[in-house]
């Protein structure tokens, strides 16, 4: 039997108690999710784990998620992934372009609207 694997979300945000709830949403919704308050080395996790999309804070303790998705989407290693941003400023959001973000989420945000932003970006969902 060929079983499909589940997609894989990796969820970067400074914010425990937010990770914790999209976790449980992401496995309800029927995605694995990776959650981690930094960026680690997300270049070298990213290429050890084949991710299907990442969403990432714009504002982590001392990093700049934009400057993460700018990085990463010009790398050839690792630009095979959508990336969606998030913030609680629609000001962090506006130049999302810029980096080359596939899409935006303003926090705070409701499940429908993460999920619809997930489902548009993660092929099989």
């Amino acid at each position: 039997m060929n079983m499909k694997a589940r997609p894989v979300i990796l969820v970067i945000d400074d914010s425990k108690e937010l990770l914790e709830v999209v976790q449980l949403i992401c496995e309800k919704q029927g995605y694995d999710a990776i959650t981690n308050t930094s960026s680690i080395d997300i270049a070298a996790f990213v290429t050890e784990h084949k991710i299907d999309l990442l969403i990432i804070d714009v504002i982590l303790n001392g990093e700049n998620g934009r400057d993460i998705c700018k990085e990463l989407k010009s790398n050839a290693g690792t630009n095979y992934f959508p990336i969606i941003l998030m913030s609680a400023s629609s000001e962090h959001l506006s130049d999302h372009g810029d980096c080359d973000a596939d899409d935006i989420i303003e926090k705070p945000f409701d499940i429908k609207t993460l999920f619809g932003k997930v489902g548009k970006w993660v092929v099989g969902s």
